[in-house]
């Protein structure tokens, strides 16, 4: 490992996996899809998991796009703060 300290080699190995783990998961859903005829990922869900984990993913989603939204806007008001200055 370059990095010196142990917590970056740590931190390091955790994202190697983590980008494997990503690129591994992209086949495993097109063939999921493909093999139920599904063409939106809350379709393969709805199939393989059932109706709760759907109900359940949809929160998550839902969550997961008001937080990026709060934070966009946080990013954006701090952008312009520092512009009229």
């Amino acid at each position: 490992c370059l990095v010196s300290d142990v917590t970056g080699c740590f931190f390091l190995y955790l994202l190697q996996c983590l980008l494997v783990f990503i690129t591994g998961a992209f086949p495993i859903l097109a063939y999921c899809a493909d093999k139920h005829r599904s063409q939106y990922f809350q379709d393969v869900i709805r199939e393989l998991l059932g109706p709760k984990i759907y109900i359940a993913t949809q929160i998550l989603v839902l969550l997961y796009m008001f937080g990026s939204t709060i934070t966009y806007m946080i990013v954006i008001g701090d952008q312009l703060e520092k512009g009229t200055y």
